[in-house]
């Protein structure tokens, strides 16, 4: 199994506390704490609390990381 990186500061205002949601239907991103920007989404396991995700989460740490500024949103993220 792979170790999941440590998610990049933020390119919108470089805080580095940041999560990993699960998104609907078992995709994942990065949203930053601070100002709410939204990363590209990863598909991945299901969003089951007990299950593992390590593959949704390993997979938007990565397009988190490799994005560029025009792909994540400034937007805050929605939450339900």
């Amino acid at each position: 199994m792979s170790r999941i990186a440590k998610a990049k500061r933020c390119p919108f205002c470089a805080s580095e506390s940041n999560f990993v949601e699960c998104m609907d239907f078992g995709s994942f991103a990065v949203i930053c704490n601070d100002c709410g920007a939204h990363g590209p989404e990863a598909d991945g396991d299901d969003c089951d609390p007990d299950g593992d995700n390590a593959r949704g989460r390993r997979k938007a740490t990565r397009a988190w990381n490799r994005r560029s500024r025009a792909a994540i949103s400034s937007r805050p993220a929605l939450r339900g």
